[in-house]
Formats: structure tokens, C-alpha cells, sequence
């Protein structure tokens, strides 16, 4: 008995260490194989190309320059949500300006970034749950809509003080 209470907190230990993993891996398989249906032919549907567009003009909050959709590459379904997954390419026109699609055309046919975007269809049209985005060109993480970007200032304050 006394070598099992000994023993009682190396086991608890295993067990917490072990947990978390366990419990990721389902989370993931639950999300992308059970319930998210891919959509066949999606990404060359009119509709669904629409709801890119949506998400991505809604994506300016993030950046200062309107971004267009250069591919959509994947699009899922659970009922009245999509997941869409695209590339974009950003255009010259500034988001202090008002959005013209005449005007607002990719830079590139090559694309310097990749979004995933959650959308749900309702009555009015659809609407944007939110949409992450990650730039090919820089080494940080993705981006979400609406969240200021502080990092910028942060460096620059660090830089100026290491030179004095």
C-alpha cells in the first residue's frame, strides 16, 4: 500500500500529461471529417465565390489595402455554415477609400496569401462569422479580422531603445 501512495502522483502526472493530446486529436477529426461535408465543384460556384469576396473585403480591418480573391480552393458545409478556404492577392487600392470593383483588381496572378473564412447563410445574405489570414511573405501568425496588430509599434519602441 505504501509504495501504491507513492506511486499516486507519477500516475496523475501521466494522466494530466497525456490528457490534453488525446483530447486535440479528437477535436480535430471531429471537425474535419465528421460533420463538415466538402462541397463537390464549390470552389468554381458563382455563390460561393461571392462569400469569398464578402469575407475578404470584411479582412481590410486588418490591413491597409483592399485584398482580392485570386483562387478558391476549398469550400465545406454544415448545414446553413461554410468554410471556405481561398488565396488572395492584395490590390493597389487603400481601405481609406471606398471599395470599387472595377478599380480594386489583384496586383499579381500569383497569390501572397492564404484565408479561411466561416460564413453563414441567412435570410438577408450571407454573413461572415469570422476570417483568419496568413501572408506568405511574412513569418508570423494568422490574422483575424477586426484584431489590432500591436506588434509594429512594439518593435519599433525596442529598436530605438537597444540603440541608446
Amino acid at each position: 500500500m505504501n509504495m501504491f501512495l507513492t506511486n499516486v502522483p507519477r500516475i496523475l502526472l501521466l494522466i494530466v500529461a497525456l490528457t490534453p493530446v488525446s483530447l486535440q486529436n479528437k477535436a480535430a477529426d471531429y471537425d474535419e471529417t465528421n460533420h463538415w461535408k466538402e462541397v463537390k465543384a464549390g470552389a468554381k460556384n458563382a455563390k460561393f465565390n461571392k462569400m469569398a469576396q464578402l469575407a475578404i473585403r470584411q479582412f481590410t480591418t486588418a490591413v491597409d489595402f483592399y485584398l482580392a480573391v485570386n483562387k478558391l480552393e476549398k469550400v465545406q458545409q454544415k448545414g446553413q455554415f461554410y468554410k471556405l478556404t481561398f488565396s488572395y492577392t492584395p490590390t493597389r487600392c487603400p481601405v481609406t477609400e471606398v471599395f470599387e470593383p472595377e478599380l480594386c483588381v489583384a496586383t499579381s496572378s500569383k497569390p501572397t496569401g492564404k484565408c479561411q473564412a466561416f460564413v453563414t447563410e441567412k435570410k438577408k445574405g450571407p454573413f461572415v462569422d469570422w476570417i483568419d489570414c496568413e501572408d506568405f511573405n511574412k513569418k508570423e501568425e494568422p490574422r483575424r479580422s477586426g484584431v489590432q496588430q500591436p506588434k509594429r509599434q512594439r518593435r519599433a519602441l525596442v529598436s530605438s531603445h537597444s540603440s541608446h
